[in-house]
């Protein structure tokens, strides 16, 4: 989310920092927007599993300076180097105040 909300950069260098963290659905989805146009410019805390429907989906709740978002995650091929899960993000969705 902090990478997402981080806006203050051209195209090419938000969508670099971006589009590895996501999911070929979210790759699809996301390509193209405007960095200008995300409202979040900030996260304001830490994010807090809201869901976990399986060992390989999940929802988490982020704060933001515009609200709180939901990411859903899904887990995706071999865990990294250090042992830990390969978790991508597959849809980003914005409070609902704000559409």
């Amino acid at each position: 989310m902090a990478t997402f909300a981080d806006h203050d950069r051209s195209y090419d260098e938000w969508w670099a920092a971006l589009s590895p963290m996501l999911t070929n659905d979210a790759l699809v989805a996301y390509e193209g927007t405007d960095p200008a146009n995300v409202r979040p410019s900030q996260v304001t805390g830490p994010g807090e599993v809201a869901s976990a429907s399986n060992f390989n989906q999940m929802s988490v709740l982020v704060p933001t300076d515009v609200g709180q978002y939901t990411i859903d995650l899904i887990r995706q091929g071999d865990n990294n180097a250090n042992g830990t899960p390969s978790w991508f993000v597959d849809r980003l969705t914005p409070p609902a105040e704000l559409g």
